[in-house]
């Protein structure tokens, strides 16, 4: 439920990486969840179960500013006032008409406010007016919390990946990648 004015505004590349740390490193990225997907894999499919931990998991993660491979090439920033809500870093993948969303965080305290509605539905009008058909995401089958929320803003399953994570941090966690679209 949105209780204030959210303005969102749209950085493009190419970037004041400086400017982009001051801007978005303080935003707290984690989660906590006490439920998880545990994948089920069968010899033509995958299930999806969830699971409730003993104890609650936190996880946050890092925004890719210094590197030279970043997949995305734009920033909606979500704000009151000077106060940064959240953030969505995309790009636009022209082959295949699809909005790639890289990076989505919203501040702990601002969740369940409209912030995320916000810039999901600012990133659709932006998808309607360059010719988008969907909009893709990946997150994994700990962040329960974002496949429910990308469900509930119309994003349905579309794929997982076993083997992404493999050789990364989160290898010893058997982390699966979860892919989620919408259509526009």
């Amino acid at each position: 439920m949105q209780t204030t004015k959210i303005e969102i505004s749209e950085v493009n590349a190419p970037f004041d990486t400086t400017l982009l740390k001051e801007l978005l490193l303080p935003l707290d990225t984690s989660f906590t969840t006490d439920m998880v997907f545990d994948v089920e894999v069968a010899s033509n499919s995958f299930k999806l179960v969830p699971h409730v931990l003993e104890t609650p998991l936190k996880k946050g993660y890092e925004l890719d500013i210094d590197s030279t491979e970043k997949e995305w090439d734009r920033i909606l920033l979500a704000r009151q006032g000077d106060e940064l809500l959240g953030y969505l870093a995309y790009s636009y993948k022209n082959w295949n008409k699809r909005l790639c969303i890289w990076h989505f965080y919203v501040d702990p305290k601002h969740r369940k406010k409209g912030v995320g509605v916000s810039l999901i539905d600012h990133l659709k009008r932006t998808g309607k007016i360059i010719g988008a058909s969907l909009i893709w995401v990946e997150t994994n089958n700990v962040n329960y919390p974002a496949i429910q929320m990308y469900q509930k803003l119309g994003f349905n399953l579309c794929g997982l990946d076993t083997s992404l994570y493999k050789g990364t941090h989160s290898e010893s966690s058997e982390e699966v990648a979860i892919y989620l679209a919408c259509s526009i």
